[in-house]
């Protein structure tokens, strides 16, 4: 029997984000017979999804990140690594540090070296940190052997307006998001929601590019306009503490739940009324085609790329200029909508995973077939 090709995808972690869950719903809709993935992660403690990795047939993969390691460490685990595992394509999910990754892939004769840029506009710390993050891009230009976005937005940030990049759509699977109302009344139950309540909800590591900080001050004009608000957080990440502790001074933390890494988001949208998403920053969130896809009305900052928008009546783009009052009386104007089937909406906009999971497994073909 032929062996199936093995395409090394390279990432910080694979717990519940959205870059790893783009992975994963790839993962689950390729032919395995055909392509299989195996990881090389960052990331010393078990990873959500490394279980059903492991079922699928891939292998997880271990360095240390340059931040313990050091750069020439770094360098030198990652020429170690590939010398000793023989890929001849690797998938390189990391933004600008993919340009050390792919560099040190070249030198070691790896044929196939794509590089995916998830996100656009990221902010440093430093200018120390801007200057290192403008030389890896420079890296990578040379380094890459292909170029994917999630995005037109995020392809400009990390590869320039006129390089030669394509466009890979966050997918879903369609069917598991469908609005069900069966669905809805058991996770309000289990989250023990009132049907008079108002559910806001956002999907989202805990950084500082999510705002977390801003939708707490958003969700407090909501409850002083209207006591019905509610307000659900799912993700976990280094400013989680910071957000609960504003929650508690705010004396909100009866009305706010922090659900941490969940694995039925899918179910967890169908309890929400509203969806809110005032990043700072973005690629193209996997977790906006998620919630429109479960017909959720969408109110999103407007630095994050219009092509989000699935032209189904359910995006608001608001300035982030705008204060918290603003957003909370766009919001609470415009919370009344009939909530619909999308499914049309997401597969004619290209966000239908099991077709676009078929075009990548199709890619990695054909690009092996050429080495």
């Amino acid at each position: 029997m032929k062996m199936p090709i093995r395409i090394l995808q390279i990432t910080g972690g694979m717990n519940m984000g959205g870059i790893e869950n783009f992975i994963m719903n790839i993962y689950r809709n390729i032919d395995r017979d055909k392509v299989q993935f195996d990881f090389l992660i960052h990331q010393e403690e078990k990873q959500i999804f490394e279980e059903e990795i492991e079922k699928f047939g891939g292998k997880v993969y271990r360095i240390p990140s340059i931040r313990k390691s050091g750069y020439f460490k770094y360098k030198k685990n990652l020429k170690e690594f590939f010398q000793n595992h023989s890929y001849k394509i690797v998938h390189s999910h990391y933004n600008e540090l993919s340009g050390i990754i792919l560099k040190v892939a070249k030198s070691c004769d790896i044929k196939v070296r794509i590089s995916h840029s998830h996100t656009a506009y990221p902010s440093y710390s430093s200018i120390l940190v801007k200057y290192f993050g403008e030389y890896l891009i420079r890296l990578l230009k040379n380094s890459s052997s292909l170029k994917f976005a999630c995005s037109q937005k995020a392809g400009e940030w990390l590869y320039g307006k006129n390089n030669n990049f394509e466009v890979i759509n966050n997918g879903i699977d369609p069917k598991k998001y469908k609005f069900n109302e069966e669905i809805r009344k058991k996770i309000r139950d289990e989250l023990k929601i009132e049907d008079k309540e108002i559910l806001i909800g956002h999907v989202g590591r805990f950084s500082n590019e999510k705002n977390h900080e801003f939708i707490i001050d958003i969700f407090k004009e909501l409850y002083s306009k209207n006591n019905n608000y509610r307000l659900v957080l799912i993700g976990t990440g280094n400013t989680e503490e910071k957000i609960k502790n504003k929650v508690k001074e705010l004396n909100l933390q009866e009305k706010v739940k922090f659900l941490g890494v969940r694995k039925d988001v899918n179910k967890i949208l169908q309890a929400m009324d509203l969806f809110v998403f005032p990043s700072i920053f973005e690629g193209l969130p996997v977790t906006l085609v998620e919630a429109q896809g479960s017909g959720l009305k969408c109110f999103i900052s407007d630095t994050v790329t219009k092509e989000i928008d699935l032209e189904c009546g359910l995006t608001e783009f608001i300035s982030l200029n705008r204060s918290s009052e603003e957003w909370a009386e766009i919001i609470d104007k415009n919370r009344e909508y009939i909530r619909k089937d999308t499914i049309n909406s997401l597969k004619s906009h290209g966000y239908d995973m099991t077709e676009n999971a078929k075009n990548l497994e199709n890619r990695y073909i054909e690009l092996y077939n050429k080495i």
